[in-house]
């Protein structure tokens, strides 16, 4: 049995996602700028395509993700000088306020509910009291058509083939929205940013 659910698509994913992370980076600089020094956290940071952005930048980045495959990929992108940990971001291995931008980029909707929940109350307790959460992730409010038809089909079928539990994910996060969990883990909606037209969102956060 293959643990690692990603391991098949690592070495594909940045042809699917690398067009945006610049477009990422751009949107989440305009909300909350990086500078030099700052501490960066990227919670499921993949093959590491933004964290390197955030490095070429002078920040000190820190990426977590639950692939082994994917991490590979980082650690090499990044020339081994970012902190990179395999593990559960449920549970972060990082003291109390350590960061001051912490980021989720595509991954809070394949959490299961429970997950998702504790994750978002883990970002906020590594996050710096000034410090600012950004989520980046499929917008669940009223969509542009026709022009958001066949991207929205697309990402359905991205969602189905990356299996049963997170198709089911997926499905429960475009029912319910971000909002209810971002109320429940002690945050407050700083900005709100809908684009690629209607299909993604961003949530700039703070702590209450």
């Amino acid at each position: 049995m293959n643990k690692d659910p990603y391991a098949w698509c690592a070495k594909r994913y940045d042809n699917f996602l690398e067009s945006t992370t610049n477009k990422v980076k751009l949107a989440a600089d305009k909300m909350f700028a990086a500078i030099p020094g700052m501490d960066i956290l990227d919670i499921g940071c993949g093959t590491g395509s933004l964290l390197k952005l955030y490095q070429e930048t002078g920040c000190k980045v820190t990426g977590i993700d639950s692939s082994p495959s994917m991490l590979n990929i980082c650690k090499s992108k990044l020339d081994g000088l970012g902190e990179l940990h395999l593990g559960d971001a449920s549970n972060l291995p990082f003291l109390d306020e350590s960061f001051d931008l912490v980021l989720s980029v595509i991954t809070i909707h394949e959490m299961p509910p429970a997950v998702r929940s504790s994750v978002m109350k883990e970002a906020k307790r590594v996050l710096k009291r000034n410090g600012r959460y950004i989520i980046y992730d499929y917008n669940v409010g009223k969509i542009k058509f026709p022009q958001i038809i066949l991207k929205r089909a697309e990402s359905i079928i991205y969602e189905i083939l990356a299996g049963r539990e997170h198709f089911k994910n997926y499905r429960e996060y475009m029912a319910k929205g971000l909002q209810p969990y971002i109320r429940g883990c002690g945050f407050r909606i700083e900005e709100e940013k809908i684009v690629d037209p209607g299909e993604m969102t961003f949530f700039l956060l703070r702590k209450e």
